[in-house]
């Protein structure tokens, strides 16, 4: 299994660095990034979130931030990291997007 980080999902990492108030933002993404690159076991141990396009968009919580990722072949796609405060009405409408492509 190979995780690809999409665009959103690394604008969503940065905006936190940029906007968060916690001590050491950066170990926190570290931490954030390496339990994510765990799913590579077991990429569908996320609970189901969202069924669109014949696709089904599974989620894992960790601490903060939900993260949506989608699974297809030998591929995850984290399509966005979304911390708990932040609205995820616009995050939805642009995965139902990428996920037309597939």
């Amino acid at each position: 299994m190979v995780i690809n980080w999409t665009n959103p999902a690394i604008k969503d990492l940065k905006s936190f660095l940029n906007y968060t108030k916690i001590e050491n933002p950066s170990n926190y993404i570290e931490t954030l990034v390496k339990q994510i690159d765990m799913l590579t076991a077991q990429p569908k141990s996320g609970k189901i979130y969202l069924y669109t396009n014949n696709c089904i968009v599974r989620q894992i919580i960790i601490d903060q931030h939900k993260v949506l990722y989608y699974v297809n072949n030998e591929t995850i796609h984290i399509l966005s990291v979304i911390h708990f405060k932040q609205n995820i009405k616009e995050k939805i409408k642009y995965i139902k997007q990428y996920l037309q492509k597939f």
